[in-house]
């Protein structure tokens, strides 16, 4: 008896949802089947020419069934050749343009907040069903373009000097700038390290009392702290308490991951 492929549960705009093309679809139902072990030998082929290669897509389907198996084996072995193939996909950090230096930490920062971003998704999804990431499901190159040139903007911002800081009305900064749990993340990483570093983070993120913890992992599904709009989500909005709160909480909870984490703690800002 087949296995049924369930549905993917995020909304386009028109309110339709989105859906896998066909041939992702069917190439996931052949591929049920395959002996985990086959199925990550596939997965390794790196060649799109090649008949066998596998579609990202197909892996990240892979990658959030394992939370229904609860299998960490599975689940790491999926999330190297996952992260492999979303730094093949962004700019390379020897890249030269014009031969400038700050052009060459653009793409850097490209890279380190695709792939941040990405790891984000993919963890949060471990735990529960984040729709976020059913667009790579169904458009894996498409989603990465969007991360890429999300990205790009940001870092054009950062690095240029003349772009002024913009304050909201309370005198605070914005939260895109404010601290954050990449500021956490130790510099010059393996992939190795990389990985047992998430891990350690969401363990962290997952040992906190439950009010910081919701806080955390809002923030981490880009929901702003707090919104001029009704129609807009926010933070403070769903755990219905002020922002100051959410700050409060936000700061201590921080706090409490870099003690997990054996960080030092670092200067506020």
């Amino acid at each position: 008896m087949s296995q049924e492929i369930p549905p993917l549960r995020k909304r386009k705009k028109d309110g339709q949802l989105y859906t896998r093309p066909a041939e992702i679809e069917a190439l996931i139902a052949s591929t049920l089947s395959l002996p985990f072990d086959d199925f990550i030998d596939r997965a390794g082929i790196t060649d799109r020419r090649h008949p066998n290669y596998l579609p990202s897509e197909i892996l990240v389907h892979r990658i959030r069934a394992t939370r229904q198996n609860n299998s960490d084996r599975q689940f790491n072995a999926l999330y190297r050749i996952l992260i492999d193939r979303v730094i093949r996909s962004c700019p390379r950090t020897d890249t030269r343009i014009g031969d400038q230096d700050a052009e060459i930490g653009k793409l850097v920062d490209v890279r380190e907040l695709v792939l941040d971003r990405f790891v984000r998704l993919i963890l949060i999804d471990r735990g529960t069903y984040e729709d976020k990431l059913d667009i790579f499901e169904a458009r894996f190159d498409r989603a990465v373009m969007l991360l890429r040139r999300d990205a790009f903007r940001r870092t054009s911002r950062r690095h240029d000097p003349m772009t002024p800081l913009e304050y909201d009305e309370s005198g605070a900064l914005p939260d895109h700038v404010e601290t954050s749990l990449a500021d956490l993340k130790p510099k010059s990483m393996s992939l190795e390290e990389e990985i047992t570093y998430r891990f350690q983070l969401r363990r962290a993120i997952d040992s906190l009392p439950d009010k910081e913890r919701r806080v955390i992992d809002m923030i981490e599904a880009d929901i702003p702290v707090e919104s001029d709009r009704p129609d807009k989500p926010s933070i403070s909005g769903a755990l219905g308490c002020t922002p100051k709160t959410v700050r409060n909480r936000r700061a201590s909870a921080f706090e409490k991951i870099r003690r997990k984490l054996g960080l030092e703690k670092c200067h506020d800002r």
